[in-house]
């Protein structure tokens, strides 16, 4: 008889459907929805250097909001921001990365 451990309790059960082999056939596509696993891949990588007080906003939000990961948290953050129809224009002139700062409301 096969020992049961946390681990394989969570390798099994815990994946999402497409890792269970159901990707690829109509009841995974449906089970993918029910999870809201994505169906493309993300192939690009974003990196950005934060210092410890954005970093603590940025998780501070996550928390409240109750998301996933940080990186769904960021998503997220670009999402609505991207989105947002009453922000000014950012005012650029004679600014350098480092005058872009997330900050506390």
């Amino acid at each position: 008889m096969e020992k049961t451990t946390v681990t394989s309790v969570t390798q099994k059960f815990l994946k999402p459907p497409h890792i269970n082999g159901f990707r690829g056939t109509f009841e995974g596509r449906e089970r993918a929805k029910e999870h809201k696993v994505p169906t493309s891949k993300r192939t690009e990588k974003l990196q950005i250097m934060l210092d410890d007080e954005e970093l603590k906003v940025i998780d501070d939000w996550r928390f409240e909001h109750r998301m996933p990961t940080r990186a769904a948290a960021i998503r997220e953050l670009i999402r609505r921001g991207l989105v947002s129809e009453d922000l000014d224009a950012p005012d650029v002139e004679g600014k350098t990365t480092t005058d872009f700062r997330i900050e506390a409301e």
